[in-house]
């Protein structure tokens, strides 16, 4: 169905404001035949009046139905008082803004439209800081914890060091066997594993344990 793309024009409304309009649901076999409701503009980028989705975010046909249709979705019954409130403000804020003779009613219900934007605004920045305060308390919170717990770990390990010293020999061979640790090695071409020295296997296969292990192990 080929759809009139100027018959805003041809019903003489104002190409500076927006209407809501029904409109028909799309042809889908799990769509719900209901009769929408869905904003009516004019897009100067087409050259072409449109509707966009329904009020209540289903897709719809493009186009509108004819006035007299009545809607039948129940999400956009309850969502039409809102949006007729809201586009007759916007529409008396464009007339106020563009001409100089608009009447009271409109200079008041322009700057009330503003004014309510303003508050919404103002509820959501409040909001977020909130939020942010919340965060940021949580995470000094999580800071503070955490430096706690690592002061306290290394009290302890400081005083266990004290303690019970260890032997400068010890701790060398400690490094040293650390160092010549075995691996466990797979051969490519047979698949037999063994266990090899980490450290002398660098640059031909050394089996576990290497000399350096057994000199260490046979030490007095």
């Amino acid at each position: 169905m080929t759809v009139n793309v100027h018959l805003g024009d041809e019903q003489g409304l104002d190409r500076s404001r927006r209407y809501l309009r029904p409109v028909a649901r799309l042809q889908l076999p799990d769509e719900p035949d209901l009769v929408h409701l869905a904003v009516y503009e004019w897009l100067p980028m087409f050259d072409a009046w449109a509707t966009g989705p329904a009020i209540c975010g289903r897709s719809t046909a493009q186009g509108p139905l004819t006035e007299s249709v009545e809607a039948t979705c129940a999400s956009c019954l309850a969502y039409e008082p809102k949006y007729r409130t809201a586009l007759d403000r916007q529409a008396g804020v464009m007339r106020t803004t563009q001409v100089p003779a608009a009447s009271l009613e409109e200079h008041v219900a322009a700057t009330k439209y503003w004014f309510d934007a303003a508050d919404e605004r103002r509820v959501e920045r409040d909001q977020l800081r909130t939020k942010l305060k919340a965060i940021t308390e949580a995470t000094i919170l999580w800071r503070d914890r955490t430096a706690g717990d690592v002061g306290l770990a290394i009290a302890l390990a400081g005083i266990l060091d004290a303690e019970a010293p260890e032997p400068p020999a010890t701790a060398a061979l400690a490094r040293v066997r650390k160092l010549h640790r075995p691996v466990l090695y797979t051969d490519p071409v047979d698949g037999q594993r063994s266990q090899q020295c980490a450290h002398c296997s660098d640059h031909a296969p050394v089996l576990y344990p290497c000399d350096t292990v057994r000199a260490i192990e046979e030490r007095p």
